[in-house]
């Protein structure tokens, strides 16, 4: 376990889980392992969305308005690095977990709560129910698949301009 005071949201981030812990608040599943940082998991999801030139509730009014989520709003910190996360609950609750959905290798059931397995083969047992999940998980898809789409038209509209 790393620990780590100026912790920063990348492409390798696979989840956020709040904790109380000799200081640190932030327990980071990360592709290189788990990270404990001193900043809660809304400070690194706003500096994420800042240091991107970006504004976390910006980000969320955008969503909620192009996608229609009102709740449990998925995140787009970053369309062109692919950084998205969703939280398990509402995330002015203190245990809302944010998981990053491109990390996510499966999902299951284990003693009567669900559990993420990463690509990396680490896990994180969730604070929601199944279906809280499933329906998570559906509408990060979405999210990623409208806003990658957005994308794609702006690189071609930028490639084939008549100057």
């Amino acid at each position: 376990m790393i620990k780590e005071v100026d912790y920063t949201i990348s492409s390798s981030t696979m989840a956020l889980e709040p904790i109380d812990r000799g200081g640190f608040l932030t327990k980071v599943y990360d592709e290189s392992g788990i990270i404990l940082s001193t900043n809660s998991p809304l400070e690194l999801l706003i500096n994420a969305c800042h240091i991107r030139d970006s504004n976390y509730h910006w980000r969320i009014n955008i969503v909620k308005k192009t996608l229609s989520f009102y709740k449990k709003t998925p995140l787009v910190i970053c369309p062109i690095e692919s950084i998205y996360a969703f939280p398990t609950t509402s995330p002015q609750e203190y245990h809302c977990q944010w998981i990053f959905p491109e990390h996510i290798d499966e999902y299951l059931m284990k003693m009567g709560r669900p559990v993420i397995i990463f690509d990396n083969k680490l896990e994180m047992d969730l604070n929601c129910q199944m279906r809280i999940l499933i329906e998570q998980i559906d509408r990060s898809k979405k999210c990623i698949t409208h806003f990658r789409s957005l994308l794609q038209k702006s690189f071609i509209h930028i490639l084939y301009r008549k100057n």
